[in-house]
């Protein structure tokens, strides 16, 4: 379903970076990511220890809406059939 790529005028319609990397005569390299620690380094750079990986905690929240949504959508089912005599409280 994707066309083929057009290197005459370098158009590329899906990623393809092997294809893209070949037509530049270039060679990928896998990617790496190197960070120094909080140890001290000479002359103080690079200065270590400063990605902060924090997730946010929100189960509470999250369980609230969807009871909320659950219990909205009972009261909805029970309204619905009451008014259609289907349920009837004596």
């Amino acid at each position: 379903m994707i066309p083929p790529p057009d290197l005459a005028h370098r158009v590329w319609y899906s990623r393809d970076l092997a294809g893209i990397a070949a037509a530049d005569h270039v060679t990928l390299s896998p990617a790496v990511l190197v960070e120094a620690d909080a140890t001290p380094n000479p002359g103080g750079l690079p200065a270590g220890g400063q990605t902060v990986v924090s997730f946010r905690n929100q189960h509470l929240s999250y369980a609230v809406t969807w009871f909320g949504l659950a219990i909205g959508l009972l009261c909805i089912w029970f309204s619905y059939h009451i008014s259609k005599g289907r349920i009837a409280f004596k």
